[in-house]
């Protein structure tokens, strides 16, 4: 098994977004939701796309004003589609819009957990 990297889960979620905004433009009437949706991710797209193939670099004390937009803009960035997916789905039912946001926050927080897991236990032997 190839092992992850934040690389893969940019481009993964650059792809996801693709595939969700092409499906939103295939419908037949457009609501509010849809519309914010749809911004969302076609300004937050060629973003993850950029981040799938470079991170930004560390912030020191005399970092230029370009790397700091570039930290927030990487750190902005997966909850912005998140978000903007949430959103084309709430136009199919606001349900829909929220379970996957939920799931989505969930799926991070047990990503984040797991690595942190195998740091204890490591630690501990």
């Amino acid at each position: 098994m190839q092992a992850h990297t934040t690389y893969n889960a940019f481009l993964a979620l650059a792809g996801l977004s693709f595939v969700a905004v092409v499906g939103a433009l295939s419908v037949s009437t457009y609501d509010w939701t849809i519309i914010t949706g749809i911004a969302i991710l076609s300004a937050d797209m060629p973003v993850l796309a950029g981040f799938a193939r470079w991170e930004p670099p560390d912030l020191r004390q005399g970092s230029p004003w370009l790397d700091h937009v570039a930290n927030l803009l990487w750190l902005l960035s997966m909850p912005g589609a998140v978000l903007g997916i949430s959103f084309i789905l709430a136009h199919v039912h606001f349900a829909c819009g929220i379970l996957f946001a939920l799931s989505s926050a969930l799926a991070w927080f047990l990503y984040k957990r797991r690595p942190d897991a195998i740091k204890q236990s490591q630690h501990r032997q």
